[in-house]
Order: structure tokens, then C-alpha cells, then sequence
């Protein structure tokens, strides 16, 4: 999923609840500027492949 950075602001509590389940790309000017993600997700991962 793709919002703004004003939607996100207007919004937090939402896209927050959203997160934890799919990706949400938040875009300023039309460019992508950060990634809300799943919790851990990176961490999960890491231990799947025995990195730590």
C-alpha cells in the first residue's frame, strides 16, 4: 500500500493496525520516503537463516 505523508499524519492509529499486516509506503512529492512494516518481520528472517 502506498499514502502520502499527510494521510499518514491524519491517520496514524489506522495505518498503524494496517502495518501489521501488509507494508505501507509512504510517499512525499510523489517519492517514496520511508516503509512502515510488519513487527520483527527483519528479525524473523534473520533467525530462518541462522543469523543473528
Amino acid at each position: 500500500m502506498e499514502i502520502t505523508l499527510t494521510e499518514l499524519e491524519g491517520n496514524l492509529d489506522k495505518y498503524v493496525e494496517i502495518s501489521r499486516e501488509e507494508d505501507i509506503f509512504i510517499t512525499k512529492n510523489g517519492k517514496i520516503i520511508s516503509r512502515l512494516t510488519k513487527p520483527f518481520a527483519r528479525r524473523k528472517e534473520k533467525y530462518k537463516k541462522g543469523i543473528k
